[in-house]
């Protein structure tokens, strides 16, 4: 996920760190609607959740009240120098020789 340079990255365990069962999948996927990229790994025990948008505070306290969460997200200053270049009018010089 850190490849594909998510701002987000998430990790969903179950508290008893077993494997995810269908009823699990189902309440991240629900939650996690919206996001980028989902992904199954250690052996059906975890979810990594990428994306690019924060997941809603309501679905994030719905899936921290069934899973334990490690969040691998990009430092916040990084996000609002993001945000501030993306904002941004100025235009870049043009070295290009004419």
């Amino acid at each position: 996920m850190r490849t594909a340079d998510f701002d987000f990255i998430f990790v969903l365990r179950r508290r008893d760190a077993g494997q995810l069962d269908p009823e699990d999948r189902a309440v991240i996927r629900n939650a996690t609607a919206e996001v980028n990229r989902r992904s199954v790994s250690d052996d059906d025990r975890a979810v990594i959740v990428g994306t690019n948008y924060p997941i809603p505070d309501d679905k994030m306290k719905s899936l921290a009240d069934r899973f334990l969460i490690e969040n691998y997200s990009k430092p916040e200053a990084e996000l609002k120098l993001k945000q501030a270049d993306a904002n941004s009018n100025a235009q870049k010089p043009n070295n290009a020789s004419r």
